[in-house]
């Protein structure tokens, strides 16, 4: 909306009538509990999938030099979603953002860190705390690289 906003935009106005939401609904950061839970469904899994791929890969990768170029994907990560069979890229730039997330985690203070367990556990997305790969990601020259 805002983005609308500021090319003079003007997008639907919102009223009671045009927006209601139900009352038994509990949102917090903006997603209802449900709808957290369904994208852990599948990205949980694809994401601890492709740090086991990205970290196997790691670790065949002696000559890596630190300041390389991160590839798009290294293999593909093989997981499960709702009984069939996933394999989807496993791409290192997701641990990029990631592991900012992990970090402004690890920054919290005691309450709020208590109130996002709570949250997180609620989604199952807890296991996203703990997926990191053996090796860095930086960012050089505007491109992300090993360290």
């Amino acid at each position: 909306l805002e983005r609308c906003m500021s090319l003079g935009l003007k997008g639907a106005e919102i009223n009671d009538h045009a927006f209601k939401r139900q009352p038994e609904v509990t949102l917090k950061c903006g997603w209802s509990n449900s709808d957290m839970k369904a994208l852990a469904e599948d990205f949980v899994p694809e994401t601890l999938a492709a740090a086991k791929c990205i970290n196997d890969w790691l670790a065949g990768q002696d000559a890596l030099e630190a300041g390389t170029e991160v590839q798009r994907g290294v293999g593909f990560g093989e997981f499960e979603v709702r009984g069939a069979s996933v394999k989807a890229l496993a791409q290192p730039y997701r641990f990029y953002l990631l592991e900012r997330v992990q970090r402004a985690y690890a920054d919290l203070g005691h309450e709020d860190r208590e109130i996002m367990d709570a949250l997180l556990a609620s989604a199952g997305m807890t296991p996203l705390l703990g997926a990191t790969l053996n090796r860095a990601i930086g960012r050089e020259r505007n491109l992300e690289v090993w360290r």
